[in-house]
């Protein structure tokens, strides 16, 4: 594994470590702290969580306070890397399972709704992830790029791991 890439490792090389399944202690492995990952992953955090507190919703602990009811539909672009860390982040789990067990190829979309279940309080679902449709729908090829071949033999995308 590369420290501060967190999103292209061999399974074996982050599934043998149980703080990777962790949404709280991912980022606290030698690895990840070389890297500087935990202040890395709490300043997208904080950054993240102020920007929806502009649309009244400030987080507390898991959860995210309604301090405004909001219906607007807010967009955010975004790197695979970033995205996946903020998703996990909204849904309280690891980011180490999205990026290594989820795909979301170039230009395609994610959505997540808010739901106020409780009064005050909103959390997160995920009701599309990595969508393509528009892409498939015009007849356009989806990006390879993020995924690594079907058979080791293919040699379609390995980047020399397990060479």
């Amino acid at each position: 594994p590369s420290p501060g890439l967190c999103w292209d490792w061999c399974p074996k090389d982050w599934e043998a470590e149980p703080k990777y399944f962790d949404k709280d202690q991912w980022c606290h492995t030698p690895v990840m702290i070389q890297g500087g990952i935990p202040q890395m992953a709490e300043k997208v955090y904080e950054g993240f969580d102020a920007e929806l507190a502009k649309y009244g919703y400030v987080r507390e602990g898991l959860t995210y306070k309604v301090v405004e009811e909001s219906r607007q539909t807010l967009c955010f672009f975004g790197h695979f890397g970033t995205n996946n860390l903020l998703i996990a982040h909204l849904l309280n789990i690891s980011p180490m399972v999205l990026w290594h067990d989820f795909i979301m190829a170039p230009s395609s979309i994610t959505v997540l709704h808010t739901e106020e279940r409780e009064k005050g309080i909103a959390s997160f679902r995920l009701e599309v992830y990595g969508g393509i449709g528009h892409l498939t729908n015009k007849n356009i090829e989806p990006s390879f790029a993020g995924r690594f071949c079907e058979c080791f033999t293919d040699k379609t995308r390995h980047d020399n791991f397990g060479n």
